[in-house]
């Protein structure tokens, strides 16, 4: 599965500081979106992530942990 631009943003941001990451702030920094913005956005990506085989946490209101790379192939 092809990455799209912004799933490689994502995918950077949570390489950059691993550990949990909160929401808000991957919708800041990805999105340029304010705190407290209700969308579906970051799920979507999260989906596209999983889908390429990227092991990804994810706690419900809290935030998001990228657990694993993808296995070569």
């Amino acid at each position: 599965m092809n990455l799209r631009r912004m799933d490689i943003r994502l995918l950077r941001e949570l390489q950059a500081e691993p550990g949990l990451r909160r929401i808000d702030d991957l919708l800041e920094r990805v999105w340029g979106l304010r705190p407290g913005t209700r969308t579906r956005t970051l799920d979507t990506h999260l989906h596209h992530l999983r889908r390429a085989g990227y092991r990804i946490r994810r706690v419900r209101g809290v935030g998001v942990a990228l657990e694993g790379e993808p296995d070569p192939p």
